[in-house]
């Protein structure tokens, strides 16, 4: 219909385009559009592909190296003063805990503050001692002692390493603890020294 009509136009003279450049003229015409309509797509479909969206906070930029350190080391800190609530504050909303490696992960900071909370009430002290520290971008791994005493006087007497994951708000994403759980699980159930009366 487009083609007839400029043909039409061009027959009685209110066009100056020749009829034999009609369908030329149409041709770049849709040539155009179809062009400027690929150029629209692919622009989106970069746009889209690199992760670029208007209602989307900007990423964080990664932690700086004390950060992350200063993240880790509170993590065994608040353990050890017994502060459940600064050690979930510590986590991420999507943290991911795995200590020991291998065991269920714990996901939820309810599950994080009952457990720590549980472990205060059974241990007279909790000493978990940073001895090594070594920082790589947004992670670290951590060389501890475990020194703490139970409230029935067992002393726990082990060593192990945990992987951390810390993300730009130097809140801790996750933790994959590496160390024999056969001995504090031994040591914990020690027979309690004498009471001398």
């Amino acid at each position: 219909a487009l083609r007839a009509r400029m043909l039409a136009l061009a027959q009685s003279g209110t066009a100056p385009v020749p009829a034999a450049m009609s369908c030329k003229w149409i041709a770049c015409f849709i040539a155009l559009v179809v062009a400027s309509a690929a150029t629209s797509v692919a622009q989106a479909f970069v746009w889209r592909a690199s992760g670029a969206d208007a209602d989307a906070a900007p990423p964080s930029p990664p932690p700086s190296p004390g950060a992350v350190e200063a993240a880790v080391r509170a993590y065994f800190s608040t353990q050890s003063n017994k502060d459940c609530k600064g050690l979930v504050e510590l986590l991420a909303p999507d943290f991911m805990l795995e200590d020991p490696f291998g065991t269920p992960p714990v996901t939820n900071a309810s599950d994080v503050l009952a457990n720590c909370q549980g472990g205060g009430a059974v241990f007279k002290t909790i000493a978990l001692d940073v001895t090594r520290v070594f920082v790589a971008g947004g992670g670290a791994a951590v060389e501890w002692h475990c020194g703490s005493v139970t409230t029935r006087g067992c002393v726990l007497d082990f060593d192990g390493v945990d992987e951390f994951e810390v993300d730009g708000d130097a809140r801790i994403t996750a933790v994959r603890g590496f160390y024999n759980a056969s001995i504090p699980a031994k040591q914990f159930n020690c027979t309690p020294p004498a009471v001398v009366a």
